[in-house]
């Protein structure tokens, strides 16, 4: 659902106070379990005004302008995006952004008698305060997975061993080494902290990470048509209407509400 003065917006469109606005090519319907992607807002704009000023505009060039599929919680996306906007279905993984933030771990006690990987797990906690040192942050998570599942997800595989394979090859894989999670998440800011064991890799330990079930999740995305056509379609649907000044309305609305989410995280 889009932020509230685009909320508004796509209201009075609807109640036909104002000409339409594309907030369904923009939104798209993943968010909702849906298949069809969403799209960066000004870059669909930019691309309807061009139609509008030459509807014989080349579907490459439209394409061009409006970009792949846009990661709405900073996300980053791998898989064929090509095939998705050239109308195809295919296979997407959106996997939260962790990143590593350089302070050092400490190298393991030299007379503890237990493997770095066994010890004990700390746990994790909700917290106001100022962050303690973390050696890595999570900094985006796919939009179906609240902070809560991911630290979850990530306690989960910190107090318990697991296997890899079946049969013969099966193959033990170690605790997770992460001692602590501090969970400074709020409503529009994603800020997972975690303190990693002493002697841990902090690269190894993020590959590892984005691979947990939540940090990276799989859906199959496809829009109903090539997106080229959909924002030819859907500009020559509205030509005879006033929508470039609705147009400009949406990207006014787009401009508070990202002024409003900057001030609230």
């Amino acid at each position: 659902m889009p932020p509230l003065a685009r909320r508004r917006l796509a209201l009075d469109a609807e109640a036909h106070r104002l000409a339409p606005v594309p907030v369904g090519l923009i939104n798209g319907t993943a968010y909702g379990g849906g298949a069809q992607p969403p799209l960066e807002p000004f870059r669909v704009l930019a691309a309807l005004a061009r139609l509008l000023e030459d509807r014989r505009a080349a579907d490459a060039e439209v394409l061009r302008i409006v970009g792949p599929p846009y990661p709405v919680t900073g996300c980053d996306l791998t898989g064929d995006l090509d095939a998705v906007m050239k109308g195809r279905r295919a296979a997407i993984r959106q996997t939260g952004r962790i990143t590593i933030t350089g302070v050092p771990v400490p190298e393991p006690a030299a007379d503890t008698a237990v493997p770095p990987d066994r010890r004990g797990w700390t746990g994790y906690e909700v917290s106001s305060r100022p962050s303690r040192p973390v050696h890595l942050i999570i900094e985006s998570l796919p939009a179906r997975t609240s902070p809560l599942d991911a630290c979850q997800a990530i306690t989960k595989q910190a107090r318990s061993h697991g296997w890899i394979g079946s049969g013969p090859d099966r193959t033990e894989r170690p605790a997770l080494p992460v001692a602590q999670i501090d969970d400074q998440s709020r409503r529009n800011k994603i800020r997972i902290g975690l303190v990693l064991k002493p002697g841990s890799d902090p690269a190894a330990v993020r590959d590892r990470l984005a691979a947990v079930d939540g940090i990276t999740t799989e859906a199959t995305w496809a829009f109903p048509a090539p997106p080229a056509s959909m924002l030819r379609a859907w500009a020559d649907r509205y030509r005879g209407e006033d929508i470039a000044a609705s147009l400009d309305l949406l990207h006014q609305a787009i401009r508070r509400d990202r002024r409003r989410e900057q001030r609230n995280s």
